[in-house]
């Protein structure tokens, strides 16, 4: 009977040893998982805290550029700014002056007739001009010369087609006026005839450099401009360089907020070297 007893109550803590290990054990396994989650949430929530203080910053500076471009100080639309840039008042006959916005296109048709005594010499030029991008643009030119005299010779025919490029560098825009500063350059190909008299091209590949600067008002405006015609030479016969200083300025003509209507005083000067 003792033994029996004995070996029940051994048999009473073996089972009692290794349930409480058995339960230690889930416990550690428990503990741990505990910790891995609560760690792994600790993570999370720095994250989401790191994207909460990032995100305003970023709201904060898109905010910002927002209102800078807002709050850009532009001239009103009255005056000579009642038009787009394209269509304001500018140089008549001077270079230059010729940006447009971006993808926009125009077509003009020149013509001049000067009379002199027996001289005369007439022209007209069909153009196209693109706008590249706001600051910068092409215009190609092809001009015609249907009557020239000098003398007792006539001639006429194509002349010396060119291709011109336009950059405005500098633009500032206040409430009250609106500067802006390009410069500009053009290559000439020698379509013209040199062996015509008078002759309606000058046989040789030509270079043109220049600026402009324009200061427009809502009803003054004023430009100038200023560049050089550098020639090469054809079969040891060199045309003098040409220089061209060129100024103006005029006043807006009050009229409806859709129409510019202006007067102007221009004057183009050009001095060219010996051949």
């Amino acid at each position: 009977m003792n033994k029996d007893f004995r070996l029940l109550f051994f048999c009473i803590l073996w089972i009692l040893f290794f349930n409480n290990q058995a339960m230690g054990q889930t416990d550690e396994k428990e503990n741990l998982k505990t910790t891995c989650e609560k760690e792994e949430k600790e993570k999370t929530d720095e994250k989401a805290e790191t994207k909460e203080v990032t995100n305003p910053c970023e709201k904060k500076q898109e905010e910002k550029e927002k209102n800078s471009e807002e709050i850009k100080e532009e001239p009103p639309k009255v005056g000579n700014f009642a038009l787009p840039t394209s269509q304001q008042p500018a140089a008549l006959f001077g270079f230059g002056g010729n940006i447009l916005d971006k993808d926009e296109v125009q077509l003009y048709l020149f013509a001049d007739y000067f009379s002199g005594k027996k001289r005369v010499n007439s022209d007209i030029i069909p153009s196209v001009l693109f706008g590249v991008t706001n600051e910068f643009s092409i215009y190609f030119n092809f001009p015609v010369n249907p009557y020239l005299r000098d003398g007792k010779n006539r001639s006429s025919g194509i002349e010396d087609f060119f291709i011109q490029f336009e950059y405005a560098f500098y633009n500032k825009s206040t409430a009250f006026y609106v500067d802006e500063a390009t410069i500009v350059a053009n290559i000439t190909a020698p379509t013209g005839s040199t062996k015509k008299n008078p002759p309606t091209g000058f046989g040789a590949p030509s270079v043109f450099i220049g600026g402009t600067f324009y200061h427009t008002m809502v009803d003054w405006f004023a430009f100038t401009s200023h560049g050089a015609i550098l020639m090469s030479s054809n079969g040891g016969t060199r045309i003098g360089d040409q220089f061209l200083y060129q100024f103006g300025f005029g006043r807006n003509i009050p009229s409806t907020t859709d129409r510019i209507y202006a007067w102007m005083l221009e004057i183009d000067g050009q001095y060219n070297k010996k051949n």
